[in-house]
């Protein structure tokens, strides 16, 4: 579905903006970031492609983090979070095998339909929460 393209566009484009402000802005020093590794699977198959977000919980300082998923795994590294707890956010998708009609700079382009495949409670009503500890941390998401 058309919506589906545009909803993946805006949310990533919201959570690489959320990236870019923490690498221009920053927030304290680089010693104080923790970095996040791991694995993230649903229903027992790796995620191809997706994204991860760090949302603040109140009493944790610092911006969002995130990060891109590939292949089932993902790294936050550069400019990452500060130890902290925060909800996690976990958006993935996939192409439905459906051609639709859109448009591209002013011009109807066919391409393949996407959509979100992950459920709601892993990404925008997270119930995800894990505790971030300075240095490095692993952690994997078997959804």
């Amino acid at each position: 579905m058309v919506f589906d393209m545009v909803n993946f566009c805006f949310s990533f484009g919201r959570l690489t903006f959320a990236v870019l402000a923490v690498c221009l802005l920053g927030c304290g020093g680089d010693d104080e970031r923790a970095t996040l590794r791991g694995s993230v699977t649903f229903a027992n198959e790796p995620v191809e492609r997706g994204t991860i977000g760090l949302i603040p919980i109140e009493g944790t300082k610092g911006p969002t983090a995130g990060g891109a998923i590939e292949m089932g795994k993902y790294g936050i590294t550069n400019n990452g979070p500060l130890p902290g707890t925060y909800k996690v956010t976990i958006q993935a998708y996939r192409n439905t095998g459906k051609m639709i009609k859109t448009e591209a700079l002013g011009t109807i382009v066919e391409v393949e339909e996407t959509e979100q495949y992950i459920p709601a409670n892993f990404n925008i009503n997270t119930e995800l929460v894990i505790e971030i500890s300075a240095g490095k941390n692993q952690h994997d998401f078997p959804l």
